[in-house]
């Protein structure tokens, strides 16, 4: 299984870094855990759709 570095906070100031395996995730898991009736919607915050704009008019 594939693993990957993670930061655990042991106390306060001090960080360890750790090595977890990634789980294994298939496509039907989340319907499996319940996750089958809810959707999930994404927006903009309120003026950000403005500012995104101004900040691809300004790239």
């Amino acid at each position: 299984m594939p693993k990957m570095k993670v930061a655990v906070f042991v106390e306060p100031g001090r960080i360890v870094l750790d090595e977890k395996s990634i789980p294994d995730v298939g496509p039907l898991d989340g319907f499996l855990a319940g996750l089958s009736d809810h959707t999930i919607r994404t927006t903009l915050c309120p003026g950000g759709k403005e500012r995104m704009r101004r900040l691809m008019g300004a790239l």
